[in-house]
């Protein structure tokens, strides 16, 4: 596997305790992507990404709270402060037909039922009811929300969103 093969699931954010224990900003909406035994691929700041097994994670505060094999003190945890863990994309639990990682979404061309390009997905953010799209074009963002009525069709294979916007947006 190559580090082409990983997606981003977490952020380290600081330490917990004297024996390597981390605090990890996660990504996922679920612990699952922290099971132990699973091997991460952790990415220092401007250093080539190492890999880890997990030896335990639990919930913690908005977070999890991680310990990884090969980092059993405070010094070794410190260094990790700021980089960025990484899971296997095949790891990923099977999506439904009609559900998407919101990596699989970013970087898609937005384009209107009647063929007009809105731009790029740059980001999403949750709103509670439902996501919203950053649709980015020319430096100048539109908000789309991700709800059946405007998103038409997502084509993973060219890349491509339809929408179907309604009056106002």
């Amino acid at each position: 596997m190559t580090e082409d093969d990983y997606i981003l699931i977490g952020q380290i954010r600081g330490i917990h305790g004297l024996h390597g224990n981390m605090k990890v900003y996660s990504y996922t909406e679920t612990l699952d992507l922290y099971e132990k035994g699973l091997t991460l691929l952790i990415r220092e700041p401007s250093k080539p990404g190492e890999y880890h097994t997990i030896k335990e994670a639990k919930p913690y505060k908005k977070g999890v709270l991680l310990s990884i094999d090969g980092i059993e003190d405070i010094s070794s945890a410190e260094k990790l402060i700021g980089s960025d863990i990484w899971i296997a994309r095949d790891l990923l639990p099977e999506t439904d037909d009609d559900e998407y990682y919101w990596f699989e979404i970013i970087g898609l061309s937005v384009y209107t039922v009647t063929g007009e390009a809105l731009g790029v997905v740059k980001s999403i953010f949750p709103t509670g009811s439902n996501d919203v799209y950053v649709v980015e074009s020319k430096g100048e963002e539109r908000l789309i929300p991700a709800l059946e009525s405007v998103i038409i069709s997502i084509d993973l294979d060219t890349r491509t969103m339809t929408v179907d916007l309604p009056e106002g947006l």
